[in-house]
């Protein structure tokens, strides 16, 4: 432990000590959008169901074909037209219950590369990344409560999950290097 015989002194040191807080601060933060993020991010867009399997499964991630009174629509090869079974709504039934909602699964993978992360606005001596999508898709496959045509696959409500718990992670990791350095008077 250092000893300071003046207040000046004792000033300086824990101006010091708190650029350097500071500094490792930003760095475990970047590290945690940039590596741990990023990684949460594409591990749930890494599915490995080919397209030739939801095809053949009728499309399972697809909204069930619903007239207006509410009823799936099916197609009888046998009968001309659409006859009208009982009223249903939410996944395409059979097959659809063998195909999680999560990982989404990765067709040409141009979803995943279009992940980027950006340095944001910030408070002054803050510091704010966004992390999002470029292609035009990611809007629909993505979507919180699914589209007209297909089913929430649940990926932001997963994020926002894993969001938390690593933030308090990160926090707690914080609070700990704070203490350290105020006990020890070093980073």
């Amino acid at each position: 432990m250092a000893r300071f015989s003046t207040s000046l002194a004792l000033l300086q040191h824990q101006a010091r000590l708190m650029a350097a807080i500071e500094l490792k601060a930003k760095a475990m933060h970047k590290e945690f959008v940039l590596k741990t993020m990023v990684r949460e991010y594409v591990v749930r867009l890494s599915g490995t169901t080919t397209t030739r399997e939801l095809t053949n499964a009728g499309h399972p991630f697809a909204r069930k074909r619903v007239s207006k009174r509410g009823y799936a629509r099916y197609r009888n090869p046998n009968v001309k037209g659409r006859r009208l079974t009982e009223k249903v709504s939410g996944r395409n039934v059979g097959s659809a219950a063998s195909f999680p909602l999560l990982p989404i699964n990765a067709q040409s993978r141009r979803l995943m590369r279009s992940l980027r992360a950006r340095a944001a606005t910030a408070p002054p001596s803050g510091q704010s990344y966004e992390l999002g999508f470029t292609t035009p898709y990611a809007e629909f496959i993505l979507a919180k409560d699914g589209t007209s045509k297909m089913v929430a696959r649940g990926y932001q409500q997963e994020i926002k999950k894993v969001r938390e718990k690593r933030n308090k992670d990160l926090q707690r990791e914080l609070k700990l290097m704070i203490l350290k350095a105020s006990a020890t008077g070093r980073v």
